[in-house]
């Protein structure tokens, strides 16, 4: 994605399309925990899916770093 978007001159929407990954797993019953994307510029995009129940078994929190 991020490769396509470099191609096209948006590289911007890559960043609004990794956020949408949050309420397109949360409309599937997952939930998503993930700090770092190469939209951002990050070295790696590290993501961990869940469902809810283990993300309240874990006391999982939303990181203010979420990206």
């Amino acid at each position: 994605m991020c490769k396509l978007a470099k191609m096209e001159g948006c590289e911007e929407v890559a960043k609004f399309l990794c956020v949408l990954d949050y309420y397109a797993l949360e409309l599937q019953g997952a939930v998503l925990d993930r700090t770092k994307t190469l939209a951002y510029g990050d070295d790696e995009c590290n993501f961990q899916v869940m469902s809810p129940e283990r993300a309240k078994e874990i006391g999982f929190v939303k990181s203010p770093n979420a990206r």
